[in-house]
């Protein structure tokens, strides 16, 4: 079967993605409005790890999708270099979708924390709190301290 254009679903879950990304890209700016202790503080975090987790199981469905469905051909008049840039900027961009939420997913469960997406389920760290690993990943992610 020839794939001539993105399906709907296909659609939706990029745009849905590009606004979930975005928004917790200023999510994480909104807690800087509060002091260290502040109960919205705690809030803004909460509603970053499920929309967080929301992200990563949309970017697995997207997956899924092209996996199963397949995309449409790149034009014909893509000189081969383009063509390689292009699938390379796609699996870059699929890469990162896919490994920010995963190193936030491990850190939170290195430091002992439970997950939880908007209060529905919860997932517990398998582990107890391991401080040298959370200092180690965050400084190999380049985030501030907590």
């Amino acid at each position: 079967m020839t794939v001539t254009a993105y399906s709907p679903a296909q659609k939706s879950l990029h745009w849905l993605i590009s606004l979930l990304i975005v928004g917790l890209y200023l999510l994480t700016f909104g807690e800087e409005f509060y002091e260290r202790g502040h109960p919205m503080r705690a809030t803004i975090w909460w509603l970053h790890i499920s929309f967080g987790l929301l992200l990563l199981g949309l970017v697995l469905a997207r997956l899924g999708l092209r996996l199963v469905r397949g995309i449409p051909a790149l034009p014909p008049t893509m000189t081969p270099a383009e063509r390689g840039a292009s699938h390379l900027v796609h699996l870059g961009l699929y890469a990162l979708m896919l490994a920010v939420p995963l190193i936030g997913v491990a850190l939170t469960w290195l430091r002992g924390d439970t997950l939880t997406f908007f209060g529905l389920f919860s997932i517990p760290s398998r582990s107890p709190p391991t401080a040298i690993w959370a200092v180690r990943l965050r400084r190999f992610t380049n985030l501030p301290p907590t």
